[in-house]
């Protein structure tokens, strides 16, 4: 959330010093890397929440069927490639789910990562 107050922020002021009447290079300058910033980091910020918001559902039911397979009883002559496959897959989505939810607990409020994303659990 502070991320994108500082986005509109920056916004602003590169609108407000491109608009002025007594404005030189510098300021131009300044007001365009400004502005520009600020409407990458909003792009970044949306986009980011927005892939994140789509892999929640993916890691749920992913996490679902892997515990599901791994807890049938039946044994077929592809166990061994199957348990690599999910072992595979498991590692995957954990790593995943770590890195995101590192990233949450370090920026915090500066980037957009929905909170929906701490309250996911590990495959085990």
């Amino acid at each position: 959330m502070y991320g994108l107050i500082l986005a509109v922020f920056l916004i602003a002021v590169g609108f407000i010093l491109l608009t002025r009447k007594f404005w030189n290079t510098g300021c131009a300058t300044i007001g365009v890397l400004s502005a520009a910033i600020g409407i990458v980091w909003i792009l970044l910020s949306v986009g980011t929440f927005m892939e994140i918001k789509t892999k929640i559902p993916a890691h749920n039911s992913k996490k679902a069927y892997v515990e599901e397979q791994l807890n049938k009883n039946g044994r077929s002559l592809n166990d061994s490639i199957d348990q690599n496959a999910m072992q595979e897959l498991k590692v995957n989505c954990n790593s995943w789910l770590l890195e995101t939810q590192n990233l949450k607990q370090v920026w915090g409020n500066w980037l957009l990562i929905p909170d929906d994303i701490m309250e996911l659990e590990l495959i085990k």
